[in-house]
């Protein structure tokens, strides 16, 4: 690993450790018979730093017992030590090591955080079902924006659901504490719970009423409210149901079943046996198997877990304020064992004599995302920068230019996604599309804007089965907004990676490789050839005047002659 890190990789910062994660090599991943093993290979391997929140008290003596026998050399030891105290230098511990706290509420969680927290929240949430309600009940109009259809006064709303408050619910996992408990006290007056931002803005809005309700929590459910929720439901106009899971974090939030809880089920299962039309927030950190809940919806609003300012940013949405612009980041399954992945390809999943789009039927496929505006694209192109058309060498730039027009009736941003799918592929099965550009554009009513978007056709690069990073010749789809242009990829070649040192760790270049007809890379030989002695040697040589004195000076000489000694071997083994 040190090896890799800090000679392959450039990086010059410092190793550290998940929790407990040396002592679960003993009884964990079972590498180790003892504690005292676990830190040897741990800290042999390049492990700068341990974090261990319950044996502290243990892992000091044990290491200094280790390098006392010489299974760890002090020089090993030193080598951390550097690296740790020069972290601390860069960051300024030695100059400033305790920020005032007055200082400390203008730097972190100010004003301008603040408006950035609810303003990203506005643009991430995703409206991914709105239909027009049942009967009469939306006067044959979308259910959302609210606005559109609700009377301009006397309206009456019901919020009712566990994610409705408190604000922890908003927030999940690592926020304030490690299970993000709903007993976590926030700062008064940041933030509000979406019945407290759905009542103020309908009141403003469209002298709303609003009750609001728990109804149940996430696991737990009683008959005799679940009948007060479905009087309640009855008496209302339109019912604001927000649902999804307690706050967890890592193995407390482990599941087997991806199907939303039992009792909020039941929750909507009482609001649906009225008539009154259904708006369903979700508030969860992973897509939770709904079932009748989104054939029942007439609305549906992905939150994804919003945190303080999420009841505002959701109540904008509902009421109008704001035009939703998020796209779905996943693939939201029907059941729990639809279960496509992303960069699906056509073999998954496959039943032989049945189409492709019975066997992969999401409930939301990724990059969904409404918008209560009509948005149109029209009149896709692709040009290489260099042959100025749609058939380029590999490694070139290809400019992707798509117009889109928004017809109304509100401003819209919108988020214009480039996939590419390959036709044939030489190696393995080409996946069905893969995302390789986006960009998010603003479109007043009535705009037409024409947008180009700069696809690197290294990017179209995939791993054959003997680990090579190769782009094949051929014909790629390229489709935006459900425009699809053909790009032509005339050569094939191999896409390879280097690195280059930055002050704090390393960057990422690549060159474009072309390859002849069997597949061998056509690369001259001496330096830079790899495949030779020299060329390995060169590499080794190049990767050391890198990384400069800093990093020269940073280990003991028998531990960095050792890495590069690792790395010749490593680059000798690899060609």
């Amino acid at each position: 690993m040190r090896c890799r890190l800090h000679l392959v990789l450039c990086c010059a910062g410092v190793a550290v450790t998940d929790w407990q994660d040396i002592i679960k090599l003993t009884d964990y991943h079972y590498l180790a018979a003892t504690p005292a093993e676990a830190i040897a290979l741990a800290i042999n391997a390049g492990v700068d730093m341990s974090m261990v929140p319950y044996d502290a008290g243990l892992f000091a003596p044990i290491l200094a017992q280790l390098v006392a026998n010489g299974t760890i050399s002090e020089a090993r030891i030193d080598e951390s030590v550097r690296r740790v105290l020069q972290l601390k230098i860069d960051v300024g511990l030695f100059q400033d090591p305790i920020v005032p706290p007055a200082l400390a509420g203008r730097i972190l969680g100010g004003p301008a955080d603040q408006a950035l927290s609810l303003n990203t929240t506005r643009k991430s949430i995703t409206l991914l079902q709105n239909n027009v309600g049942t009967g009469a009940s939306t006067s044959g109009k979308p259910v959302l924006p609210l606005t559109g259809w609700l009377p301009k006064a006397g309206a009456k709303i019901l919020v009712v659901g566990p994610a409705g408050d408190p604000r922890a619910n908003l927030c999940g996992g690592w926020s304030l504490q490690w299970g993000g408990q709903t007993n976590c006290v926030f700062q008064a007056g940041i933030g509000s719970t979406i019945g407290q931002a759905v009542t103020a803005l309908g009141a403003s809005l469209a002298s709303a009423t609003t009750t609001v309700m728990q109804g149940v929590n996430f696991t737990d459910s009683s008959p005799a409210i679940l009948s007060q929720v479905t009087a309640a439901a009855a008496a209302s106009d339109v019912v604001i149901l927000a649902i999804g899971e307690a706050p967890e974090s890592e193995t407390p939030g482990s599941t087997q079943d991806l199907t939303i809880s039992d009792a909020q089920l039941a929750l909507f299962a009482a609001i649906n046996a009225t008539a009154t039309p259904v708006v369903t927030i979700l508030v969860e950190p992973r897509p939770r198997v709904l079932g009748p809940i989104a054939d029942g919806s007439a609305g549906i609003v992905m939150a994804y877990l919003p945190c303080l300012h999420g009841g505002q940013a959701i109540a904008e949405v509902l009421w109008g304020v704001t035009n939703p612009s998020g796209k779905l980041p996943l693939t939201y399954p029907r059941t729990t064992g639809d279960l496509d992945v992303y960069y699906r390809k056509p073999t998954d999943g496959a039943v032989e004599g049945v189409p492709p789009t019975l066997y992969h039927n999401p409930l939301f496929d990724f990059g969904s995302g409404l918008s209560y505006s009509t948005l149109s694209y029209d009149g896709i192109a692709l040009a290489g920068v260099s042959s100025g058309g749609p058939a380029v060498a590999p490694g070139e730039v290809v400019n992707v230019t798509v117009t889109i027009t928004n017809h109304g009736p509100y401003p819209a941003e919108e988020s214009v996604l480039v996939f590419v799918r390959q036709l044939y592929r030489a190696a393995i099965t080409p996946e069905t599309r893969m995302l390789k550009a986006f960009q998010r554009v603003p479109l007043p009513v009535g705009a037409t804007t024409t947008v180009t978007l700069p696809l690197d056709t290294s990017n179209l690069a995939y791993w054959t089965p003997s680990l090579v990073s190769q782009i094949d010749a051929g014909v790629y789809n390229v489709t935006a907004g459900g425009q699809t242009a053909q790009l032509t990829v005339t050569g094939s070649a191999q896409v390879r990676a280097s690195w280059h040192p930055t002050p704090y760790g390393s960057g990422r270049a690549h060159e474009v490789v072309p390859v002849d007809a069997a597949g061998n890379a056509k690369v001259a030989a001496g330096v830079g050839d790899s495949s030779s002695v020299s060329g390995t040697i060169a590499t080794v040589v190049d990767v050391l005047r890198a990384m400069g004195a800093r990093a020269s000076g940073a280990v003991a000489q028998d531990v960095f002659l050792q890495q590069v000694a690792d790395l010749l071997a490593l680059r000798l083994g690899q060609e």
